[in-house]
């Protein structure tokens, strides 16, 4: 026969611990961490949108005709600035 101490301890032994829990938050900031680009790429992209924005109104400002240009320099040259080029397929 086991005494009452040694089945407790066997009984709390032979429970399943349930694994840690991880809180909501920190499993949306790993995700985003791992998906969203770096704080430098970020801040780069936005003040060179911002800066062919504001050029492109000011010429905007002077002559409709022009402001069309600029928007359409401004365009050309941020896909450039995006550095995503097409692929080409090797033979």
């Amino acid at each position: 026969m086991t005494s009452i101490t040694e089945a407790w301890a066997g009984g709390r032994t032979a429970r399943r611990t349930r694994p840690a829990r991880t809180p909501i938050l920190l499993v949306l900031v790993r995700f985003f961490a791992s998906v969203l680009p770096s704080w430098p790429k970020v801040r780069t992209t936005v003040m060179q949108v911002t800066a062919f924005g504001f050029l492109s109104y000011a010429v905007w400002g002077y002559s409709h005709l022009w402001g069309y240009a600029a928007i359409g320099v401004s365009l050309l040259i941020l896909e450039m600035l995006s550095g995503e080029s097409p692929k080409r397929e090797r033979r």
